[in-house]
């Protein structure tokens, strides 16, 4: 039986404190070889996409919702997209609703809630966190 979680992600101090099951230190992380600096291109372009987006969350979308799961590796993209970026988003957008979403053995996705109750859900699996902050940005763009 899947065990589902719901976490309130707080914005506070130096973050909101959540660390996933299996988080690794800076120095744990590591591309092929042992390349401590391996994805740091990825963080970089997806803080860059985050930026980009800072308070226009609010333009077309009513709310946010990522779904992952705590320990698969399908889901690992979001788990980073969210320890990385989550602060940022709801510092620049404090109002709007980001729902962040934990079920054990769910597939990772993104659904956008848009005005009259329109939805879309984009699947979220086995992608990078620059991958992911590609997709947010793409709901954030669409015109309804």
């Amino acid at each position: 039986m899947d065990r589902c979680t719901v976490r309130r992600w707080s914005v506070g101090g130096d973050g909101f404190g959540y660390d996933s099951p299996n988080a690794q230190t800076e120095g744990e992380k590591g591309g092929e070889e042992g390349d401590p600096v391996a994805g740091r291109s990825d963080r970089k372009m997806a803080a860059a996409a985050v930026r980009n987006l800072g308070s226009s969350l609010s333009k077309n979308l009513r709310e946010i919702r990522l779904h992952l799961c705590q320990t698969s590796a399908g889901s690992q993209g979001v788990r980073d997209f969210v320890q990385q970026h989550y602060v940022t988003l709801k510092k620049a957008n404090p109002e709007f609703p980001i729902l962040i979403r934990e079920c054990s053995g769910v597939q990772p996705r993104l659904w956008a809630r848009y005005a009259l109750g329109k939805e879309q859900s984009v699947s979220l699996d086995n992608m990078s966190v620059d991958q992911v902050a590609k997709v947010l940005e793409n709901a954030v763009n669409v015109k309804v």
